[in-house]
């Protein structure tokens, strides 16, 4: 824990009511809200007939403000119930902007191509932003690798860290520009206690380009099975042939000579008398 300390000490603690206002629409606010404790609901973005739409409930361990102490916000967060909140101040933003999306240690030079490929900006709750870098390989479109990759990679930024995707659906619907920015919009469609479920839509232009849905499941360990040893038996080389046997059938009358075999002797003697 003492480990720990320092950088909660950056942080700053917000305790909301049930119906306060935590940020409301074109303020910046104090910083990076992350829910310790209780719900919230987004209003005004983009919401019509939509109230209760899960992409706008936030739950224990979601954020929310992300950006610079110039950005104003596009919409109003309230408590849904008795909310607290731990806020990492503008200023100290930069502790949240990893080099590298898997390693925060490591040099944005020295990171592998992939992640180059796969690091998103996080624009708003739910909603990243990523590019096709400048010395990508040309086939006139965005990549449909990239397209998967990325929105993979948005899924998961949304989804508790000990669930791991399992299952993944991919539709290709147009073609993507490579010259502008891909906005990824993340909808939470199902969080349980083992599954998650996200859909994700990449838009350009004001247009659904690709759409992926995912569910996410917690490890867990599966039922326990017998192994099934395998008998002792004779090699295949060392076994008769199915001609063998039919003709040690009509010759050996320890051999019982079941239905089966009578059919084949009777065929057998009909392509005789042909």
């Amino acid at each position: 824990m003492t480990v720990w300390s320092p950088f909660f000490n950056l942080f700053c603690l917000s305790v909301e009511d049930r119906g306060d206002y935590v940020i409301r629409e074109g303020e910046t606010g104090d910083g990076i809200y992350f829910i310790w404790d209780g719900e919230a609901e987004v209003c005004g973005f983009n919401q019509v007939d939509d109230e209760n739409r899960l992409e706008f409930q936030l739950k224990q361990f979601d954020y929310f403000g992300h950006g610079l102490a110039t950005t104003i916000q596009p919409a109003e967060v309230i408590a849904l119930s008795k909310l607290t909140c731990l806020v990492l101040p503008h200023e100290h933003n930069n502790l949240l902007q990893p080099k590298s999306i898997w390693n925060a240690d490591k040099e944005r030079d020295t990171c592998p191509l992939v992640e180059h490929i796969l690091h998103l900006e996080p624009i708003e709750v739910n909603i990243f932003q990523g590019i096709t870098l400048p010395d990508a390989p040309k086939f006139g479109k965005v990549f449909g690798g990239q397209f998967l990759g990325q929105a993979l990679a948005a899924a998961s930024k949304t989804v508790d860290s000990l669930k791991i995707v399992h299952s993944v659906h991919a539709y290709f619907l147009l073609v993507g520009d490579f010259d502008i920015p891909i906005i990824y919009q993340v909808y939470r469609v199902r969080d349980g206690k083992s599954f998650a479920t996200r859909r994700v839509d990449a838009i350009q232009k004001g247009n659904v380009v690709f759409t992926l849905i995912a569910s996410f499941q917690k490890y867990e360990d599966g039922f326990d099975h017998q192994d099934a040893k395998m008998p002792n038996v004779p090699d295949p080389e060392t076994l008769l042939s199915m001609e063998d046997l039919r003709e040690m059938r009509k010759t050996d009358p320890r051999l019982p000579r079941s239905d089966f075999a009578a059919v084949m002797l009777s065929y057998h003697n009909v392509l005789n008398l042909l």
